[in-house]
């Protein structure tokens, strides 16, 4: 019911009571309205007046809608800060002469140049430029959706979908420790030889062979290993993290991966997972599988307290839980004429 303050402003409609609102978003007339108004200003669109108690049931929706929008505009937000994090430290000068730095710049310029060129193609950066296409869109139009709820919803709508599966499908390149991880000379075992200065091992001997990085991974923040894998479809191998002691302790040949506490978080080229904490998928298969040449990215997040694996040419990820009380480091067990590269951390 209207209130006693609430008359018509239009001259010669003697202040009658306002009976609601107009909701055509294309009315150029105010938008409260007496029933003067009806005849006057709203004659067109009538089945768009709506009286106190109508309004009051299209506000609650919107406030869903609104809720929705918000939730939508911090997930973007969310993920174009994830971009400004990912370009932090990544300028390389254009000017630079590479033929006069030293091999340890060299190497960390190379480093971030890869990592430019795989932000310049990631599905993240994508999704985010398409929203921003569709928002320029938006803006070109503006005159024809302004006050539209339901374009809005669908603006809202499209941009969500497209979150979504920026979520769903990229690899997202956190911010991560820099260490220099390579394959130790003294923790190897069966016929493992190390080459180009630590970054490869491969298997020549005749049995499994076994590899650990130096040194341990730092125990907080996020570190990152990215390892290429080089075998036959006849010999397979592992990769993953291990808790140094514990492998050491069963001569590098745990008795038994079926059984929990062999201290190893491993995925088999074939897709078996190897978890030294979780019997619902130590020992299974998970569908993550890799082949020759193929590239594996290592994500050890030291505060969630797990490892996050990402097959680089698949998109496909799967995590494990860690025990970060114990020291852990990156480990591969290769077979026969197999090989494992690092080139990249």
């Amino acid at each position: 019911m209207a209130q006693p303050h609430q008359h018509c402003l239009y001259d010669g409609h003697q202040n009658s009571a306002i009976l609601g609102v107009c909701l055509n978003a294309s009315c150029q007339n105010k938008k409260p309205y007496c029933h003067h108004c009806i005849s006057q200003y709203h004659s067109s669109h009538v089945n768009d007046l709506k009286n106190f108690d109508q309004l009051k049931i299209w506000s609650n929706q919107l406030n869903q809608s609104y809720q929705e929008i918000q939730s939508t505009s911090q997930e973007i937000q969310k993920h174009l800060l994830t971009l400004a994090d990912q370009m932090k430290g990544l300028y390389v000068d254009p000017n630079i002469n590479f033929s006069e730095c030293n091999l340890t710049d060299l190497e960390h310029h190379v480093l971030k140049l890869i990592n430019i060129q795989q932000l310049s193609n990631s599905l993240l950066l994508s999704n985010l430029q398409e929203i921003n296409s569709k928002i320029n869109f938006a803006k070109a139009g503006e005159s024809q959706i302004k006050g539209s709820a339901l374009q809005l919803s669908l603006i809202q709508t499209n941009s969500q979908s497209i979150i979504d599966n920026t979520s769903a499908n990229s690899i997202i390149i956190q911010p991560a420790n820099h260490t220099n991880f390579r394959f130790s000379e003294q923790l190897t075992f069966k016929g493992i030889a190390i080459q180009e200065n630590g970054k490869k091992a491969v298997c020549t001997g005749l049995e499994w062979g076994f590899a650990l990085c130096e040194p341990a991974i730092p125990k907080c923040g996020i570190s990152r290993f990215v390892f290429q894998v080089s075998h036959s479809n006849v010999c397979n191998i592992y990769v993953g993290v291990c808790h140094k002691d514990k492998i050491i302790q069963s001569n590098y040949s745990p008795i038994s991966f079926q059984q929990l506490g062999h201290g190893a978080y491993l995925i088999f080229s074939t897709g078996l997972i190897l978890s030294h904490l979780q019997a619902e998928i130590n020992y299974q298969f998970k569908g993550f599988s890799y082949s020759n040449n193929d590239i594996i990215i290592m994500e050890v997040d030291m505060n969630k307290q797990q490892i996050l694996f990402t097959h680089q040419q698949k998109q496909q990820q799967i995590a494990m839980k860690l025990d970060v009380t114990q020291d852990l480091y990156p480990y591969a067990e290769l077979c026969v004429s197999s090989s494992i590269q690092i080139i990249q951390v």
